[in-house]
């Protein structure tokens, strides 16, 4: 199985002024906000982190966002990406319950 998880299918970014991301190599991992309280004494704090999906798109795992890039054009994009995070649910860290071996049946 071959699926893929990408935000940026989603959005047309012609207003942007950037390159078509639709047909990205980030077809495994998105950035998403996550709700991170618990790491946070209970404190409500939520982290924009880059999460990571096995081939069935279960979130498998998250990490905290590269923020740097080669370009001035790469940076525009990280940024727009970032920015879809903003639209998406808040996710919870009950959500990552797969692995990135799809045949595994430990949960990790």
């Amino acid at each position: 199985m071959n699926i893929k998880y990408l935000d940026c299918n989603e959005i047309p970014y012609e207003e942007l002024n950037l390159p078509d991301l639709r047909r990205s190599e980030m077809s495994h991992w998105n950035f998403r906000m996550i709700d991170l309280n618990d790491e946070n004494g209970g404190d409500p704090w939520i982290e924009l982190c880059e999460v990571h999906y096995n081939d069935a798109a279960v979130p498998v795992g998250y990490s905290n966002p590269c923020v740097g890039s080669e370009t001035v054009e790469g940076m525009k994009q990280l940024v727009a990406w970032y920015a879809l995070a903003l639209d998406k649910p808040v996710m919870q860290k009950s959500e990552f319950v797969g692995s990135f071996d799809d045949d595994d049946d430990e949960e990790q």
